[in-house]
């Protein structure tokens, strides 16, 4: 398996507290959060966030175990057909579910004289964790980028709705523009072993790497928390939701179409190629609607579900106990599971039946573990460090 194919770290959070709700009273000043928030859900966490954010942890835990080549019987098949389906989507899911759970953090800590050290210190604390990961065992890890978006899309937040509308239209624009100028690097920056020049060199590769063409650099996957703030009052309107559910849902499936049409009529190493496959690196235009689209599906389709049955809902509890979780399953499951893989299988050559089996096992271990965890504590073991870390908001 490659590296760079990985979607490693696709942990992202939303990342630990982030499903918490909040709103403002009426009688509050009007501030500029107030346009990005109409309406902000009651104080509480926000359980179908915590589900999408469970989904995203399967998927990243799938991804990172089961190779997307190498098919020797048919259930090989099947398993590195869907690891090729879901790469990249459990990601963006991630980073859309980070731009929702900002955008709640930001307005219910509106007016508050320790915000600016909070965000400085939320974002110091994961990004040294991410340089430690990214320098010692996990190069494709999310933590650095994630820790970079954050303060950018809080003081984007801050001015309101039109200023994450024109950011996200211009990287949007940007997209295209850079991958004619420096697509190239793409392919120059990485080595034959799939290890990235970044990894041993500082300078303008570390740029490139954080703001081009990385696993998650800046332009675009910064703009799918910025989409995600947006959307955030699909939280509670029900109306939205489901129109928002069924446009993407269709969207999603024809991006997915499209992107099998692409990927077998355009050459991944020509700049044509670059501009019209989707595309994980450099992140391409089809890749962002592809991810996007499939994001807000299954967002809004989970809000549905919650409001139209809350019964069938409450089946997917042990889903948001993973979602919740999603920080320390992200780092247990790279040391317990991947790094012994890795070692096993220096070229991480293992059969896809080998990845399914420790996907499985750690699965049936993690999901009654995390749900007895929630029983007594809050948060999950290394979101409760992370928090103390990050100090009080308020």
């Amino acid at each position: 398996m490659e590296a760079r194919a990985n979607p490693a770290g696709e942990f992202a959070q939303s990342l630990s507290g982030a499903g918490d709700r909040a709103r403002a009273t009426e009688s509050a000043m009007p501030t500029p959060h107030a346009e990005v928030l109409t309406a902000a859900p009651a104080g509480g966490r926000e359980p179908a966030l915590d589900v999408a954010r469970g989904l995203a942890v399967l998927a990243m835990i799938y991804m990172h175990l089961v190779p997307t080549v190498g098919r020797a019987s048919t259930l090989e098949r099947v398993a590195t057909s869907l690891a090729r389906t879901l790469e990249g989507k459990s990601a963006v899911l991630f980073f859309v579910l980070a731009g929702i759970s900002w955008a709640l953090q930001a307005r219910r800590s509106q007016g508050s004289q320790r915000w600016s050290s909070y965000v400085a210190r939320r974002s110091l604390s994961i990004g040294l964790v991410g340089v430690a990961l990214f320098l010692s065992v996990w190069s494709t890890e999310v933590l650095v980028p994630f820790a970079l978006a954050m303060p950018i899309a809080f003081a984007l937040i801050a001015r309101g709705r039109k200023a994450l509308s024109w950011t996200i239209v211009a990287m949007f624009v940007a997209v295209p523009i850079a991958t004619h100028l420096w697509g190239d690097y793409a392919w120059t920056d990485v080595r034959e072993d799939g290890t990235y020049l970044a990894e041993s060199e500082f300078g303008w590769v570390t740029a490139r790497f954080y703001l081009f063409d990385g696993n998650y650099p800046l332009l675009p996957w910064l703009a799918f928390a910025l989409i995600g703030a947006l959307c955030t009052p699909l939280l509670d309107n029900a109306r939205r939701a489901r129109i928002a559910f069924v446009g993407a849902a269709a969207f999603a499936v024809a991006a997915e179409f499209y992107a099998r049409w692409a990927r077998r009529t355009f050459d991944a190493e020509e700049e044509l190629g670059m501009l019209w496959r989707a595309e994980w690196v450099p992140t391409s235009l089809p890749f962002v609607a592809q991810g996007v689209c499939a994001a807000l599906a299954i967002i809004a389709g989970l809000l549905v579900l919650e409001r139209l049955s809350p019964r069938a809902f409450a089946f997917t509890s042990w889903l948001g106990a993973l979602g919740r979780a999603s920080l320390t399953h992200y780092l247990l499951h790279v040391f317990v599971v991947f790094l012994p893989l890795r070692a096993r299988y220096p070229d991480e050559d293992w059969r896809a039946s080998t990845g399914l089996a420790a996907f499985a096992v750690y699965v049936v271990v993690a999901i009654p573990l995390s749900l007895l965890w929630f029983r007594r504590f809050r948060r999950g073991p290394l979101e409760e460090l992370w928090s103390r870390a990050s100090g009080s908001p308020r």
